[in-house]
Protein backbone atom coordinates (compact mmCIF):
# COMPACT_ATOMS: atom_id res chain seq x y z
CA UNK A 1 0.00 0.00 0.00
CA UNK A 2 1.45 3.22 -0.60
CA UNK A 3 2.25 6.11 1.43
CA UNK A 4 -0.54 8.11 0.72
CA UNK A 5 -3.07 5.67 1.77
CA UNK A 6 -1.56 4.97 5.17
CA UNK A 7 -4.87 6.28 7.00
CA UNK A 8 -7.85 5.76 5.45
CA UNK A 9 -10.78 7.97 6.66
CA UNK A 10 -14.27 6.66 5.60
CA UNK A 11 -17.50 8.21 6.18
CA UNK A 12 -20.21 5.92 7.26
CA UNK A 13 -23.53 7.23 6.16
CA UNK A 14 -24.29 5.78 2.22
CA UNK A 15 -20.53 4.71 1.95
CA UNK A 16 -20.04 2.34 4.85
CA UNK A 17 -23.36 1.50 5.47
CA UNK A 18 -26.37 1.85 3.16
CA UNK A 19 -28.70 3.93 5.70
CA UNK A 20 -30.92 5.61 3.68
CA UNK A 21 -34.00 4.12 4.37
CA UNK A 22 -33.76 4.47 8.05
CA UNK A 23 -32.87 8.45 7.69
CA UNK A 24 -35.37 9.16 5.48
CA UNK A 25 -38.29 6.85 7.63
CA UNK A 26 -36.86 8.96 10.95
CA UNK A 27 -37.07 12.18 8.70
CA UNK A 28 -40.27 11.77 7.93
CA UNK A 29 -41.55 10.66 11.53
CA UNK A 30 -40.15 13.89 13.09
CA UNK A 31 -41.04 16.59 10.38
CA UNK A 32 -45.07 14.72 9.73
CA UNK A 33 -45.16 14.13 13.65
CA UNK A 34 -44.88 18.37 14.07
CA UNK A 35 -47.36 19.27 11.41
CA UNK A 36 -45.02 19.64 8.46
CA UNK A 37 -45.12 18.30 5.27
CA UNK A 38 -43.38 14.61 4.67
CA UNK A 39 -40.29 15.78 2.93
CA UNK A 40 -39.78 13.85 -0.88
CA UNK A 41 -36.55 11.11 -0.35
CA UNK A 42 -34.54 13.15 -2.81
CA UNK A 43 -34.68 16.04 -0.61
CA UNK A 44 -33.31 14.28 2.64
CA UNK A 45 -30.60 12.43 0.81
CA UNK A 46 -28.93 15.76 -0.63
CA UNK A 47 -28.71 16.80 2.37
CA UNK A 48 -27.15 13.52 4.17
CA UNK A 49 -23.28 13.99 5.20
CA UNK A 50 -24.48 17.87 7.23
CA UNK A 51 -24.82 18.14 10.69
CA UNK A 52 -28.44 16.99 11.30
CA UNK A 53 -29.62 20.08 12.38
CA UNK A 54 -28.85 22.15 8.77
CA UNK A 55 -30.88 19.14 7.19
CA UNK A 56 -34.00 20.68 9.19
CA UNK A 57 -33.20 23.92 9.22
CA UNK A 58 -33.75 23.18 4.90
CA UNK A 59 -36.15 20.59 5.18
CA UNK A 60 -38.33 22.53 8.02
CA UNK A 61 -37.73 26.48 6.71
CA UNK A 62 -35.11 27.26 9.34
CA UNK A 63 -38.26 27.67 12.23
CA UNK A 64 -36.18 28.74 14.66
CA UNK A 65 -34.07 26.97 17.09
CA UNK A 66 -36.07 25.49 19.56
CA UNK A 67 -38.04 23.81 16.95
CA UNK A 68 -35.18 22.39 14.97
CA UNK A 69 -33.93 20.99 18.40
CA UNK A 70 -37.09 19.21 19.00
CA UNK A 71 -36.79 17.79 15.05
CA UNK A 72 -33.62 16.65 15.68
CA UNK A 73 -34.60 14.79 18.66
CA UNK A 74 -37.30 13.50 17.29
CA UNK A 75 -35.39 12.68 14.63
CA UNK A 76 -32.80 10.80 16.79
CA UNK A 77 -34.80 8.79 18.98
CA UNK A 78 -36.87 7.58 15.94
CA UNK A 79 -34.01 6.40 14.68
CA UNK A 80 -31.50 4.57 17.76
CA UNK A 81 -35.28 2.88 18.05
CA UNK A 82 -35.69 1.54 13.82
CA UNK A 83 -32.37 2.06 11.80
CA UNK A 84 -30.63 -1.23 12.66
CA UNK A 85 -33.24 -3.20 10.86
CA UNK A 86 -33.23 -0.89 8.30
CA UNK A 87 -29.79 -0.91 7.11
CA UNK A 88 -27.20 -3.10 5.93
CA UNK A 89 -23.53 -2.76 5.44
CA UNK A 90 -23.08 -2.22 1.45
CA UNK A 91 -21.71 -5.14 0.04
CA UNK A 92 -17.83 -5.93 0.22
CA UNK A 93 -17.01 -3.45 2.77
CA UNK A 94 -16.37 -5.62 5.34
CA UNK A 95 -13.82 -7.65 3.32
CA UNK A 96 -12.31 -4.63 2.12
CA UNK A 97 -11.79 -2.95 5.56
CA UNK A 98 -10.03 -5.97 6.22
CA UNK A 99 -7.80 -6.59 3.94
CA UNK A 100 -7.12 -2.35 4.26
CA UNK A 101 -5.50 -3.03 7.53
CA UNK A 102 -3.81 -5.99 6.19
CA UNK A 103 -1.96 -4.25 3.62
CA UNK A 104 -0.59 -1.84 6.50
CA UNK A 105 -2.74 1.12 6.97
CA UNK A 106 -5.51 1.95 9.51
CA UNK A 107 -9.20 3.13 9.29
CA UNK A 108 -11.30 5.66 10.80
CA UNK A 109 -14.46 7.01 10.78
CA UNK A 110 -15.45 10.91 10.36
CA UNK A 111 -19.35 11.38 10.30
CA UNK A 112 -22.02 13.79 10.87
CA UNK A 113 -23.81 11.35 13.19
CA UNK A 114 -23.23 11.26 16.82
CA UNK A 115 -21.56 8.96 18.53
CA UNK A 116 -25.20 7.55 19.64
CA UNK A 117 -26.74 7.04 16.70
CA UNK A 118 -23.25 5.62 15.22
CA UNK A 119 -21.67 3.25 17.86
CA UNK A 120 -24.53 0.50 18.42
CA UNK A 121 -25.00 0.43 14.42
CA UNK A 122 -21.14 -0.26 13.68
CA UNK A 123 -21.98 -2.82 16.41
CA UNK A 124 -25.00 -4.09 14.92
CA UNK A 125 -23.45 -4.13 11.59
CA UNK A 126 -19.99 -6.08 12.98
CA UNK A 127 -17.12 -3.66 11.92
CA UNK A 128 -16.47 -1.90 15.05
CA UNK A 129 -13.49 -4.09 15.57
CA UNK A 130 -11.77 -2.45 12.12
CA UNK A 131 -11.39 1.15 13.38
CA UNK A 132 -8.65 2.80 15.37
CA UNK A 133 -10.24 6.41 15.56
CA UNK A 134 -13.51 7.75 15.20
CA UNK A 135 -14.80 11.39 15.13
CA UNK A 136 -18.05 12.47 15.00
CA UNK A 137 -20.34 15.50 14.78
CA UNK A 138 -20.77 15.90 18.75
CA UNK A 139 -17.12 15.45 18.98
CA UNK A 140 -15.64 18.32 16.89
CA UNK A 141 -15.80 22.14 17.17
CA UNK A 142 -16.34 22.72 13.07
CA UNK A 143 -18.43 19.56 11.58
CA UNK A 144 -18.15 18.77 7.29
CA UNK A 145 -17.40 20.02 5.12
CA UNK A 146 -14.49 21.66 7.77
CA UNK A 147 -11.24 19.71 7.86
CA UNK A 148 -11.69 19.38 11.60
CA UNK A 149 -12.59 15.55 11.24
CA UNK A 150 -9.37 14.70 9.39
CA UNK A 151 -7.00 16.86 10.86
CA UNK A 152 -7.85 15.45 14.39
CA UNK A 153 -7.57 11.65 13.30
CA UNK A 154 -4.59 12.23 11.36
CA UNK A 155 -2.81 14.07 14.70
CA UNK A 156 -4.39 11.54 16.98
CA UNK A 157 -3.18 8.55 14.81
CA UNK A 158 0.76 10.29 14.10
CA UNK A 159 -0.12 9.95 10.38
CA UNK A 160 0.23 13.47 7.97
CA UNK A 161 -3.24 14.47 6.08
CA UNK A 162 -1.17 14.17 2.90
CA UNK A 163 -0.63 10.75 3.46
CA UNK A 164 -4.37 10.17 3.90
CA UNK A 165 -7.26 9.12 1.91
CA UNK A 166 -10.98 10.16 2.23
CA UNK A 167 -13.66 8.07 1.06
CA UNK A 168 -16.83 9.11 1.10
CA UNK A 169 -20.62 9.40 -0.96
CA UNK A 170 -21.36 13.33 -0.50
CA UNK A 171 -19.62 16.80 -1.99
CA UNK A 172 -19.39 17.57 2.21
CA UNK A 173 -16.86 14.35 2.53
CA UNK A 174 -14.97 15.48 -0.56
CA UNK A 175 -14.54 19.41 0.69
CA UNK A 176 -13.60 18.11 3.87
CA UNK A 177 -11.13 16.26 2.85
CA UNK A 178 -9.97 18.45 -0.35
CA UNK A 179 -9.43 20.98 2.89
CA UNK A 180 -7.31 19.10 5.44
CA UNK A 181 -4.74 18.74 2.54
CA UNK A 182 -6.03 14.91 1.79
CA UNK A 183 -6.48 12.25 -1.24
CA UNK A 184 -10.40 12.55 -2.14
CA UNK A 185 -12.24 9.29 -3.26
CA UNK A 186 -16.14 10.33 -3.92
CA UNK A 187 -18.42 6.58 -4.53
CA UNK A 188 -21.42 6.78 -6.58
CA UNK A 189 -23.36 4.28 -4.55
CA UNK A 190 -24.51 6.55 -1.45
CA UNK A 191 -26.29 9.88 -1.27
CA UNK A 192 -24.39 12.05 -4.26
CA UNK A 193 -23.87 10.89 -7.57
CA UNK A 194 -20.51 11.44 -9.95
CA UNK A 195 -21.76 15.08 -10.81
CA UNK A 196 -21.77 16.24 -7.47
CA UNK A 197 -18.70 14.30 -6.59
CA UNK A 198 -16.66 15.44 -9.41
CA UNK A 199 -18.11 19.22 -9.14
CA UNK A 200 -16.81 19.16 -5.41
CA UNK A 201 -13.38 18.03 -6.62
CA UNK A 202 -13.17 14.63 -6.07
CA UNK A 203 -9.82 13.49 -6.79
CA UNK A 204 -11.08 9.88 -7.68
CA UNK A 205 -14.36 8.99 -8.14
CA UNK A 206 -15.36 4.76 -8.26
CA UNK A 207 -18.66 3.45 -9.06
CA UNK A 208 -17.84 -0.43 -7.66
CA UNK A 209 -16.12 -1.64 -5.04
CA UNK A 210 -13.40 -3.32 -6.85
CA UNK A 211 -12.34 0.10 -8.42
CA UNK A 212 -12.25 1.03 -4.62
CA UNK A 213 -9.90 -1.90 -3.91
CA UNK A 214 -8.00 -1.41 -6.66
CA UNK A 215 -7.24 2.15 -5.60
CA UNK A 216 -6.83 1.62 -2.31
CA UNK A 217 -4.07 -1.28 -3.11
CA UNK A 218 -5.88 -3.60 -0.89
CA UNK A 219 -5.13 -7.10 -0.86
CA UNK A 220 -7.52 -9.28 -3.29
CA UNK A 221 -9.02 -11.93 -0.98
Amino acid sequence: MSDRHELVVWDFDGTLADTRSAIIDAATHALTTAGHPAPRPEQVTALVGLPIAELYRSLAGDPGDETIARLVGAHRSHFLAHAAALTTLFPGVSELLGDVAAGGARNAVATSRTRRTLLPLMDHLGITGHFAALRTDDTVSNPKPAPDMVVELCAELGVPTNRTTVVGDTAFDVEMGNRAGSTTCGVTWGNHGRVELEAAGADHVVDTMDELRSLLGAAVT
